[in-house]
């Protein structure tokens, strides 16, 4: 009797999720060296000519012995406390000859997600994330292999119609986006000197430094404009078939010279082509360039990219830096950027319904559609809807970070003179250390120390989830803003979160994950049809 008795209990009983309960992390990181495999065979395609991936494999425990107590500096020193790792051997040759192995500690993990790492305990927590971008209160977040992509916007105000003195026409107000790309961007000089000139690196910059200003409105939005001075005026570009923009010539606040002499440049666009968003979202980008370097840009030289790429020098490094340094830095800058968008980030994107060729097609992109999924974000930002859980990308990036940059001093290496055995093997040297992993305690967010005093692993351990935004950050308390959206009530909290086991730290539930949720086979969160009813009327109650 009581055994049909606890059959029929466990028959009513709602099934945990073994993949949240046991760990995600012990799924996801069971093989990272193939994941890091295809990292490489990605990076293949740009190598230098005769340069090749020929695999991996597991190192014996002779082999790791040998690696990890070879001679550095003249001494042989061996990390003695635990961790848990283990060597993998990536193989390369150039023009046949095989190079000197990479090897990459890589790391591997127990039950409930749990590793140790010199000692330490630590458990590696999902990260709640969307598939490509991400919409925060009053940005974009994106993931590439390359890089973590953050996009933001700041406000320009320009002129249309009126004589050009700034005062007479209508004031049109538009965003510019900007992105900190560059990983000099808002960082203190060493040297201690200031610029003279506090600007962002906007998107639009981006685009002019690749091709000028009239042939990036000719590939983007099919636009011709023109781009002059005081010639260009309402009687040789009648206001019937014309718009003209002019600048409202005041200081910008990042202006730190004394002397400022506003700028005079026109650009006017057809009166139908001015309608379409993109070609406004040009233009206040093209006059926030302006307004910041009045005496540098001319209308003869706007077609002239090095003209841009060394405005951008300036935005980035030091502007006591002579311009043929910072065309050299901004041109190896810009090779770099080329290869952001490799097949696993098209793909990747792909499955977000962005189709994109290159970085400069995915900045279009986000200048296209910012707003719109600021406005509109289908579910809101507070929603737990829509997203998935993943572990491998964001626990393995530093070390798929290093193998995208060591493609990149590959690729401007051989751009000098053919490159050499010593010339790659110094590189990888320099840029791909073994122990690179052991830097996931650091700026991981989804990394963090353990603490339960029970044995149930669920309630202080496998609950634990980060959200996309907070994933490059240390973890712990944060002073938060209560008018951020994202903390903003959402029925999807009662459904995927948990809201029964909140920690000081966050009372929303976000950052805890219900045993019960259910996903996709790509780890996509997957909503139950037999509650939707029941949870969209409570939403309907909420937002009222």
């Amino acid at each position: 009797m009581e055994s049909i008795l606890g059959d029929m209990i466990a028959e009513e009983t709602p099934k945990f999720n073994p993949v949240i309960v046991d760990g995600l992390a012990v799924e996801e990181l069971s093989n990272p060296a193939q994941y890091i495999d295809q990292i490489w065979r990605t990076v293949a395609l740009w190598f230098p000519e005769g340069m090749t991936y020929d695999g991996y494999e597991l190192c014996t425990p002779q082999e790791e012995y040998n690696e990890i107590t070879s001679k550095r500096n003249g001494k042989r020193l061996c990390e003695i406390a635990k961790s848990y790792l283990y060597l993998v051997r990536f193989n390369l040759s150039l023009h046949g000859v095989p190079l000197y192995p990479r090897y990459l500690h890589l790391p591997y993990v127990l039950d409930a997600g749990i590793m140790v790492l010199r000692g330490s305990r630590f458990a590696i927590s999902p990260v709640l994330a969307d598939r490509a971008i991400s919409a925060e209160s009053d940005s974009l977040f994106i993931p590439l292999n390359c890089a973590k992509l953050k996009f933001e916007r700041v406000v320009q105000h320009y002129r249309v119609g009126g004589e050009g003195d700034g005062e007479s026409g209508q004031r049109e107000t538009v965003n510019v986006i900007w992105s900190p790309v560059h990983n000099s961007c808002n960082k203190p000089r060493r040297d201690g000197t200031r610029a003279t000139v506090d600007v962002r690196t906007t998107l639009v910059h981006y685009l002019f430094c690749c091709q000028g200003v009239t042939k990036t409105f000719e590939q983007f939005t099919n636009t011709t404009v023109v781009v002059g001075g005081p010639e260009v005026n309402e009687r040789t570009y009648p206001a019937d078939k014309w718009v003209i923009c002019s600048s409202v010539q005041l200081r910008p606040k990042g202006f730190k010279g004394r002397l400022y002499q506003p700028s005079e440049i026109r650009l006017a666009i057809p009166v139908k082509r001015y309608e379409i968003y993109e070609n406004r979202a040009l233009i206040a980008g093209f006059f926030y360039i302006v307004d910041h370097f009045p005496d540098l840009i001319e209308p003869e030289f706007i077609d002239e990219v090095d003209l841009w790429r060394v405005l951008l020098g300036h935005a980035i490094f030091a502007t006591n830096t002579s311009e043929g340094e910072i065309l050299n830095k901004i041109e190896a800058h810009l090779d770099f950027l080329d290869e952001y968008i490799d097949g696993m980030s098209q793909e990747t994107l792909r499955q977000d319904g962005v189709e994109v060729n290159d970085i400069y097609d995915l900045f279009m992109h986000v200048i296209e559609t910012m707003s719109e999924r600021l406005l509109n974000p289908g579910e809101p930002v507070s929603s737990m809807y829509g997203k998935r859980l993943t572990v491998k990308h964001y626990v393995l990036f530093d070390i798929i970070k290093a193998i995208m940059t060591l493609r990149f001093k590959l690729t401007t290496a051989n751009k000098k003179k053919p490159v050499t055995i010593d010339d790659v093997n110094k590189l990888m040297n320099r840029e791909l250390g073994r122990d690179l992993i052991t830097k996931i305690n650091r700026r991981h967010g989804e990394v963090s120390s353990v603490s339960s005093p029970g044995d149930n692993k669920y309630f202080k351990i496998t609950s634990n989830i980060v959200m996309q935004t907070k994933s490059s950050s240390v973890r712990g308390r944060s002073k938060g803003k209560l008018s951020d959206p994202a903390k903003a009530l959402h029925v999807s909290i009662a459904d995927v979160g948990s809201y029964l086991n909140l920690p000081p730290s966050d009372p929303t539930g976000q950052s805890k994950v219900s045993p019960y949720l259910e996903l996709e086979p790509d780890r996509t969160v997957k909503r139950r049809e037999e509650y939707r009813e029941e949870l969209d009327r409570a939403q309907l109650r909420i937002q009222q």
